[in-house]
């Protein structure tokens, strides 16, 4: 997927970790409104677009933040970027086999079943690493 102008800006911009993972969450939940919207609409088309979009910038978080760590010497705890490498590899295999399902989950905690307005796995991981301030 081509990246839009905008997103080409930040990409030159050298970001941080902890930028990348606040901007992949924005990015992602940006393309979960548009997909629901799509699903409003009954644009199967747009919605697996949409679906594949976040599961782009899913796959593409741990080279990006290896990167901005050699860069920035800023580092993600070890544990952490193991569960950003697991969350790469369901966002692969999601986008190698196309399924809208697989695509949908590839965020949820389907142990612990992430519910409707809960944050998803990658916002839980942001979270934990970047806690907002009162």
């Amino acid at each position: 997927m081509p990246l839009d102008d905008n997103q080409e800006e930040r990409e030159k911009v050298v970001q941080t970790p902890e930028q990348i993972l606040k901007q992949a969450v924005l990015d992602t939940r940006r393309f979960d409104e548009e997909r629901q919207a799509a699903e409003n609409s009954r644009d199967g088309e747009r919605i697996k677009n949409r679906l594949k979009a976040r599961a782009e910038v899913v796959a593409g978080l741990p080279e990006r933040i290896s990167a901005a760590e050699v860069l920035t010497g800023l580092k993600v705890p070890e544990d952490e970027m193991g569960i950003l490498l697991d969350l790469q590899d369901i966002a692969r295999k999601a986008l190698e086999r196309g399924k809208f399902y697989e695509l949908g989950l590839i965020l949820e905690d389907t142990l612990g079943g992430t519910r409707k307005g809960e944050p998803n796995l990658l916002e839980q991981l942001v979270n934990r690493l970047y806690p907002q301030k009162p």
